[in-house]
């Protein structure tokens, strides 16, 4: 953040350029985690299957699948809150939250972690095998990232192809800028 905030406006990018990667970031850090969690849960699927245990109480399997999600949008979520203090001490004034509405904010905060840990689980039950898992990566969270909008806007890909982007208003497109949105 602090390079993007000082040092890329000094090579040709906006001066808020910093303040786009920091609140892009608090949403790829939800991309970047689904891997993780894929590979774990498939890994104990494949594994020591501790999962079982979960499949003889006398609760419905998919609850299971459920705990695990949020758990994981709750370790996100506490990864992506601790964006916001460190961004505002490395930008500054840069970054204003004067505007940020906080229960606006924290519903579409947790609404978005939900969804992506709703999203690790269905990359789970597509992977058939742990060594398929970088396809993944490669094929479907990596270009989700880098297109998404996590570093630029939206409009800027419109402009640039309207085939590119309609297919692009997928779930990384639509949560890249509600936080900006918010915060603005």
């Amino acid at each position: 953040t602090f390079v993007f905030g000082y040092i890329f406006p000094h090579l040709g990018m906006t001066k808020t350029f910093g303040t786009l990667v920091l609140v892009g970031g608090i949403v790829s850090i939800n991309i970047f985690d689904i891997w993780a969690t894929a590979t774990n849960i498939h890994s104990d699927i494949s594994g020591n299957q501790t999962l079982t245990y979960f499949f003889t109480l006398p609760i419905p399997s998919w609850t299971y699948f459920l705990k695990k999600a949020f758990a994981q949008a709750y370790k996100v979520s506490i990864m992506g809150l601790l964006i916001i203090p460190l961004g505002k001490l490395m930008l500054q004034d840069m970054l204003s939250l004067s505007n940020l509405s906080p229960l606006k904010f924290f519903l579409m905060f947790f609404t978005i972690n939900i969804c992506f840990a709703l999203f690790a689980i269905l990359i789970v039950s597509i992977i058939k095998n742990l060594k398929r898992i970088m396809s993944v990566w490669i094929r479907v969270l990596f270009p989700l990232w880098f297109l998404g909008g996590a570093q630029f806007p939206w409009v800027k890909t419109l402009k640039i192809s309207k085939v590119l982007a309609y297919p692009l208003l997928a779930c990384l497109l639509y949560t890249s800028p509600s936080p900006r949105d918010l915060s603005t």
